[in-house]
């Protein structure tokens, strides 16, 4: 059983967070003004975000096709996204994915239900509710769709890889490996994300470990971790601290967070009060939350 302090908030994996806490150091007012109802969980894309308040209602914004951006108007449990596309796991387990790519097609998204999903650029990965395997779809490059056979708990799509946790709590990887992302290290975990060529886990005492291109968050502490291009994590303290990314995301906000998704060049964070706040790379409007 995973511990309920202990929380996944990656960029493309779906997440749950937590609320009702106070804010330390309230954030200035947002012109906008807050949103209407809470936005409980966040979500971020290659350029974009979206977030998922109590009703299932999802509201997205950033740099995306006018399709992308305007999701389906039906409740969803959980989001996915990836960089041109994305997911809702609804409450039976079923996914609806859109916009219409190769990626997303009816035709080629498995009619299944599903636990957990995860997308990146050329595929997807799902852990299957029947018997706990996982099923991938998309782009098959450097073996990216080979999931191995067993039972399954979590997963999570990187570039041309993908990592997925087993329910005896190893991690597994398949795909491509020129940096070590396939090759995790021993050990049991409770969630695992993955980045561009890397992946991070958590174990139950909430240590991370991190393999492949970028490993500096090895050893933090965290209850939430979100990886993309780089890994940024909620402290046991709900502070944020992000590794291995660019100046833009090194400057994190002040204030405490239960909420938090990864995006190539911005992060987002859901403040105690529900609000969301993103930073870094603005230019397309993926780190201004409406």
């Amino acid at each position: 059983m995973i511990p309920p302090s202990i929380r996944l908030l990656g960029a493309l994996t779906l997440a749950v967070t937590g609320c009702g806490r106070t804010v330390d150091e309230p954030m200035p007012p947002r012109d906008a003004g807050p949103p209407a109802q809470p936005q409980l969980r966040v979500y971020a894309g290659g350029s974009w975000s979206c977030s998922l308040d109590t009703r299932g209602a999802t509201a997205c914004w950033g740099l995306a096709a006018d399709d992308l951006l305007a999701p389906p108007q039906e409740a969803f449990a959980e989001l996915a996204l990836g960089t041109v596309a994305a997911c809702g796991l609804r409450s039976d387990g079923r996914l609806r994915c859109w916009p219409g790519t190769s990626l997303t097609d009816p035709q080629v998204v498995p009619a299944k239900r599903f636990t957990r999903v995860s997308l990146r650029a050329g595929h997807a990965c799902g852990v299957l509710a029947e018997d706990r395997q996982v099923l991938c779809w998309g782009a098959g490059d450097f073996g990216a769709l080979d999931a191995p056979h067993g039972r399954f708990v979590d997963v999570a799509a990187g570039v041309y890889f993908s990592c997925a946790l087993r329910e005896s709590g190893q991690a597994t990887c398949w795909g491509m490996n020129h940096e070590g992302q396939s090759t995790p290290p021993n050990g049991t975990f409770v969630r695992i994300t993955a980045g561009d060529a890397h992946a991070c886990a958590l174990d139950a005492d909430g240590i991370v470990a991190c393999w492949g291109s970028k490993t500096s968050a090895t050893g933090q502490r965290a209850t939430a971790i979100a990886s993309n291009v780089g890994t940024c994590l909620i402290r046991p303290d709900e502070t944020v601290a992000c590794f291995d990314v660019s100046p833009q995301l090194l400057d994190v906000p002040k204030g405490k967070a239960n909420g938090l998704a990864m995006g190539a060049a911005h992060a987002c964070v859901v403040r105690p009060d529900d609000r969301i706040e993103c930073w870094g790379n603005d230019e397309s409007g993926q780190a201004s939350p409406p």
